[in-house]
């Protein structure tokens, strides 16, 4: 708008005057708001928000337990607490080669769907045991089943059998 033009809206609206400057603090103001968003949203980019694990509600870890959480119940139950402790006294490169001598009976004999799932179970013990990860061992062999003592006892690995019967609580 040309100064000619100002000055004949106010001599012909005395309240000019007084709009333009109201009309001119509104742009300001908008301006103002305008960079506040602009300076807010490059804030944003630049806050990375991680969230790496989320629970709503109960959460619970725990090793053996009979009974966990709200209104849970256990009842005639019986427990047998199984820790790498109780392998703690036998050489676990020892007991990797019994294993494997296990492992290699125990498949030639297997027949039944259980006696394969067995001989995982000592697959996964020796692979703990050449690791020394005694409460992996411990697991497994107590997974293992009584078919794997058995056969352990008849073919004399004797490390084998006592660590998978002091798994087993026997």
């Amino acid at each position: 708008m040309s100064a000619g033009s100002f000055v004949w809206i106010q001599n012909h609206f005395p309240d000019a005057a007084v709009f333009k400057a109201a009309v001119d603090d509104e742009i300001r103001r908008k301006e103002a708001a305008d960079a506040e968003q602009r300076e807010a949203a490059r804030h944003r980019e630049r806050v990375a928000i991680e969230i790496r694990e989320l629970n709503v509600g109960d959460n619970y870890t725990a090793g053996q337990v009979g009974a966990m959480g709200p209104h849970a119940h256990a009842h005639d139950i019986s427990m047998n607490q199984v820790s790498a402790n109780e392998l703690a006294q036998i050489d676990m490169r020892t007991l990797s080669t019994e294993l494997a001598t296990l492992r290699h009976e125990m498949r030639r004999t297997a027949v039944e769907p259980e006696h394969d799932v067995a001989v995982g179970q000592i697959a996964a013990a020796e692979i703990a045991a050449q690791k020394g990860d005694a409460s992996i061992v411990a697991r497994r062999l107590k997974n293992a089943g009584k078919w794997a003592v058995d056969v352990a006892t008849k073919i004399g690995v004797n490390v084998a059998s006592e660590a998978m019967k002091k798994s087993m609580g026997m």
